[in-house]
């Protein structure tokens, strides 16, 4: 019996310190990445970010456009980035049901109106297609008819928000992904009529997607 439970500890130890071993945090995550990811941005400025964490200042260097890539936040599990004037980046460990954490990597970027795509990878940067999302697959829920408002002027507003982009947000401490339309051919006033009839979502990681 003592053997037995002796074997069943040992056995749970070998489990638990192969789990801490395989398991990276972000900041491992950040400074392995390939640079094919963002070619301007390579592992020595990838560092350099990290050392002035460390140091406690402005996490701002140089990158090779010549233009400022700063990093805003770092945890142990996120990461949010300001690559250049025209994008940004975020990335999440996020869990998952058949293993390692996954990383999550949401790209903006800054045209006349923001819109988003998201990418899926391993802790060792392999692409998970699988994960991948559509962001446009949520825009027809994303647009709802006030019981107020008549039939006729909800179609006239929703024929009118078209081309439309979805921009896409992490949180930091909640694994959630905030989606809001965005229409870029539209003055402001016109943006401002649109409100009514626009949803954010709010999705939810259950360890396998967002929904």
């Amino acid at each position: 019996m003592k053997y037995n439970m002796k074997k069943i500890l040992m056995l749970f130890i070998a489990v638990a310190l192969s789990l801490s071993i395989s398991a990276k945090s972000m900041r491992e995550v950040w400074i392995s990445m390939p640079d094919s990811i963002i070619p301007y941005l390579d592992r020595n400025l990838r560092m350099e970010l990290i050392d002035f964490i460390d140091m406690k200042v402005k996490a701002e260097v140089k990158n090779k456009l010549d233009e400022n890539t700063e990093i805003d936040v770092f945890s142990d599990n996120y990461v949010s980035i300001r690559l250049n004037g025209s994008s940004q980046m975020q990335i999440k460990l996020l869990p998952s049901k058949v293993g390692d954490s996954l990383l999550c990597m949401v790209r903006t970027f800054n045209g006349p109106e923001q819109e988003s795509e998201i990418e899926f990878y391993s802790q060792g940067w392999k692409r998970l297609d699988s994960y991948n999302i559509d962001l446009n697959k949520f825009i027809p829920s994303m647009v709802v008819k006030p019981d107020t408002m008549s039939q006729s002027k909800f179609d006239e507003l929703r024929e009118k928000m078209y081309p439309v982009m979805v921009n896409a947000t992490l949180l930091q401490n909640e694994d959630y992904l905030i989606l809001q339309l965005t229409s870029p051919i539209l003055f402001k006033d016109e943006k401002m009529q649109l409100k009514p009839i626009l949803l954010q979502r709010k999705l939810k990681w259950n360890s396998e997607r967002f929904n």
